[in-house]
């Protein structure tokens, strides 16, 4: 095949023949230099690995070569020999029911055949050099390659039986009626139901849910049942009246009332502490053409992971508990007070508390990563950066909460120096570009480009608490990172500038990016504890940047950008 500035000349082709198939394959694997990326059914390792077979063994001269190897397949009980001799030249993922086989060769060549039967090669082999049609596929496999589960994992649950986290969203209403009622009547010890505010779209999934919690109130009385629901006024009074009739005539079930500070929009439903399923509806607005509002609109998701079940676990006994002291609170001020100065106290507690195992666990994992790294030993270096990862999550949530309580307790101490926020700004941003750009994310096709725009390009000299300003900073530009778009060009601005705000000298730091807009019923609530625009993160960040700007007198806030590309941040603090 002729090639021209080192690319193939464009062309597809069918082959039938057995022979010609294994050669034309053998031929490509000779002059692969990069990278092979496959894609086959749970049968294709079968005939990958038959020993001193030609296949077999291109793929370990590819592999001593230099060139990666990536499979994704179906890995089973029945392939799992197969699957390990497939680690010894290349990385392999697990994907459930896979269909097909394709591969796509140093991101040039392109190969699918058929249905492939156990140590045999496929009957037909599809060839193509056309260059849209070897990217689309690589993209394809990049996509699974993404959704695929580590091989350790895998083999856990094949060969230890531990379950997988399944994590699923629905839409349609008719499925997130059925999957409730479902997970309702397969309760062994207990559920728990967290009702949010019922409007009128949600009236045919609380019809079925009391349907299927009465059910199960009948036939099992050893099922212990707690619902939260929304204070009833006269307005939602009728809507709450399946629940409320119900909680009077049954012993093993409970009933308690959320007053609106610690009502959600969401309606959470937990299973015998080891499934949570989480349901929204909203009702559409009229339209010209339609008259009367639609019934269901409905998002729901559903999991088995153990800490997030836990999590909302927890979440629920808080409210629960929560719920019979604001009872008690209505009656008495004094009470009222005690309980929020407890509430403080224990977020600090168990703030200091959590931070105490993190730091060892953390500094722990870091050493035995080192210590494995030089091993080489995938599996245990795998399980090691879990470790980590997670207890550097522990340690920044620790943080997060100490300072929140600092904030709301009004006891952040401000360590106040002069210094030039200017030269603040230009080393923390540099620092961010050396980060993004020697580790880049996966999914970044793309650099992102950071620039400092500073009035006069002089010092600006602050009395200010530098680490907590720093602090601050990371943040927006977190932020700005983490939500920038993949349209080109990829930019975050950062500029200085003094100014005068409410009779004051002041200087201005603005960050900008190029990514989406904030949703405009997000906005306002931006700044507030536990509001995120994503389902990342603990939504304490911004909160917590605005207790420190608030602190050193200063303002911030965050507005979009008037030709709908991006948003900016913006913070000031005073000049002395």
């Amino acid at each position: 095949m002729i090639e021209v500035d080192n690319l193939p000349k464009e062309k597809t082709e069918v082959i039938y023949d057995v022979d010609k198939i294994i050669k034309t394959t053998l031929n490509l694997f000779s002059i692969a230099r990069i990278s092979l990326d496959c894609c086959i059914e749970s049968n294709g390792p079968s005939m990958l690995t038959i020993p001193n077979h030609p296949i077999t063994k291109a793929h370990y001269d590819m592999s001593r070569r230099g060139v990666r190897i990536r499979f994704i397949t179906g890995v089973t009980k029945e392939n799992l020999v197969h699957c390990k001799e497939l680690m010894n030249f290349s990385e392999v993922r697990h994907l459930d029911e896979i269909k097909g086989n394709f591969g796509v060769l140093d991101g040039k060549y392109y190969q699918a055949g058929a249905k492939i039967d156990i140590s045999s090669p496929p009957p037909l082999l599809i060839h193509s050099t056309v260059k849209a049609i070897v990217e689309q596929q690589q993209y394809f496999f990049e996509m699974l390659w993404d959704k695929a589960i580590p091989w350790v994992q895998r083999i856990d649950e094949i060969e230890y039986g531990i379950e997988r986290d399944v994590h699923k969203t629905l839409q349609n209403t008719d499925e997130i009626q059925k999957l409730s009622s479902q997970l309702v009547r397969s309760a062994k010890n207990e559920i728990l139901l967290i009702q949010s505010d019922i409007k009128t779209s949600q009236n045919g999934y609380i019809s079925k849910l009391f349907h299927a919690i009465n059910e199960k109130l009948s036939t099992d009385k050893q099922v212990k049942i707690r619902i939260l629901l929304p204070v009833i006024h006269d307005s939602d009074r009728n809507r709450n009246r399946l629940f409320n009739k119900m909680g009077q005539k049954k012993e093993n079930i409970e009933i308690r009332y959320l007053e609106k500070e610690l009502r959600s929009q969401v309606s959470i439903l937990i299973i015998d502490n080891k499934f949570m399923f989480s349901s929204a509806f909203k009702q559409e607005t009229k339209t010209r053409e339609r008259k009367t509002p639609s019934i269901n609109k409905g998002l729901a998701t559903y999991t088995n992971n153990e800490p997030t079940v836990l999590s909302y676990v927890y979440i629920f006994e808080t409210l629960w508990k929560q719920s019979e002291l604001y009872q008690i609170i209505k009656e008495n001020n004094t009470k009222l007070q005690r309980f929020n100065e407890a509430q403080k106290e224990f977020i600090d507690i168990a703030a200091h508390e959590l931070r105490n195992p993190v730091m060892p666990i953390l500094n722990l994992g870091i050493d035995l990563q080192s210590s494995w790294i030089a091993l080489k030993d995938k599996e245990k270096v795998y399980m090691i950066d879990i470790i980590v990862r997670n207890a550097k999550r522990l340690r920044k949530l620790t943080e997060e909460l100490l300072d929140t309580a600092k904030i709301e307790n009004r006891l952040l101490i401000l360590n106040l120096e002069n210094y030039d926020l200017a030269r603040q700004i230009v080393e923390i941003t540099s620092d961010f570009n050396n980060q993004i750009r020697l580790h880049p994310r996966k999914d970044e096709k793309s650099s992102i480009k950071f620039m400092v725009k500073c009035q006069d390009n002089r010092e600006i000299i602050i009395n200010a608490d530098k680490s907590r300003i720093s602090q601050v900073i990371v943040n927006l530009l977190d932020n700005a990172v983490k939500f920038i778009g993949r349209k080109l060009p990829r930019e975050i601005v950062i500029s200085i500038k003094e100014g005068i705000g409410e009779n004051k000298a002041e200087v201005i730091v603005s960050v900008s990016n190029t990514g989406n807009t904030i949703d405009l019923m997000i906005l306002p609530k931006l700044f507030h504890k536990f509001s995120r625009t994503s389902d990342t993160g603990t939504g304490l960040g911004l909160f917590i940047s605005k207790g420190i700007i608030e602190a050193h007198g200063g303002r911030i806030w965050a507005e979009n950008k008037v030709n709908g590309f991006g948003t900016i941040f913006t913070f000031s603090i005073p000049l002395k």
